[in-house]
């Protein structure tokens, strides 16, 4: 096409590691769907776990995924 140009767009992510340790203990007590933690902060950013115990997506007994958004 005539008179067109192409731009290049180049990204860099650049992330810095950050590690913490979290206690969530919880009594398997009711019917509740989850069971979620206390906030707390990691890396700059705060955190809280939810588990749960009759997820349909469970692949084997004592495995956990923890998707994170």
């Amino acid at each position: 096409m005539a008179g067109s140009t192409n731009t290049v767009v180049q990204t860099i992510s650049v992330t810095a590691a950050a590690t913490g340790v979290h206690d969530f203990r919880f009594a398997v007590a009711g019917e509740e769907d989850f069971y979620q933690s206390e906030a707390f902060s990691v890396g700059g950013h705060n955190w809280a776990i939810r588990y749960y115990p009759k997820s349909p997506t469970a692949t084997a007994p004592g495995c956990l995924s923890t998707p994170f958004s």
